[in-house]
């Protein structure tokens, strides 16, 4: 085992998506394996813009990459991505507005090149009713709260 803890050792400044693979051969060579498998959590930060202030906050994205090396390679990243949606069904049977939900997509996403956690994060933002900000002012709540109104989506659906 304390190869494997010098593998890591070795990597632990610069394990990405971008040299995954690398570390997942270097362990099967070097303990002379039939396979290799790694598993690593972490949290990911993206400074994100309020809407219409600008106001900046770090919103925290619980990701995970997962691989494995076997007759070939297998690479999967996970990105839990925090949404708001708005009930369409509430939406049509009231006068005074809808109640809304917030809700976690959990994509998962294999892959063979590099993929930008970024680009995942918004494609998952955009099929919610509304984006998750941690700093909002009051504009900014009005914004968002009138853009889930005028998307109403079922939190499955997203």
């Amino acid at each position: 085992m304390s190869r494997f803890v010098e593998i890591l050792n070795e990597h632990s400044r610069r394990i990405s998506l971008r040299n995954f693979s690398e570390i997942l051969e270097e362990m099967k060579a070097r303990l002379d394996a039939a396979s290799a498998h790694m598993e690593v959590t972490f949290p990911y930060f993206v400074n994100k813009r309020a809407p219409i202030t600008g106001s900046q906050g770090l919103m925290e994205y619980e990701c995970t990459i997962k691989g494995s090396l076997n007759s070939g390679m297998d690479l999967m990243l996970i990105i839990h991505v925090p949404i708001s949606t708005l009930c369409p069904c509430s939406k049509e049977i009231s006068e005074f507005g809808a109640h809304n939900q917030r809700g976690e997509v959990r994509l998962q996403v294999r892959f063979r090149k590099f993929v930008w956690i970024e680009d995942l994060i918004k494609l998952v933002e955009d099929s919610a009713s509304s984006d998750v900000y941690s700093v909002l002012k009051r504009e900014d709540e009005k914004y968002v709260t009138e853009r889930a109104y005028q998307n109403p989506m079922f939190v499955e659906d997203s």
